[in-house]
């Protein structure tokens, strides 16, 4: 399911092979779906918590452009 993830983002190719199985394997095609989507979610997660940390917030990059105009004038 890891490579089939990897090498296909049709839902519909996912449909057709799910057709094809008995129900504890699309369980387990599910289960391991979700803890791609899982993994996937957490590092993005991750990632924007690092450049929230590095670079500031809205409200942080909205004051210093202000001051910054205030200071060219």
């Amino acid at each position: 399911m890891r490579r089939l993830g990897i090498e296909h983002s049709d839902s519909l190719y996912f449909v057709a092979l799910a057709e094809s199985r008995n129900d504890e394997t699309i369980a387990n095609m599910v289960l391991v779906l979700l803890y791609q989507a899982e993994h996937l979610i957490y590092n993005y997660i991750k990632h924007i918590e690092g450049r929230f940390l590095e670079e500031g917030g809205f409200r942080e990059k909205l004051y210093y452009a202000r001051v910054k105009s205030r200071d060219d004038k």
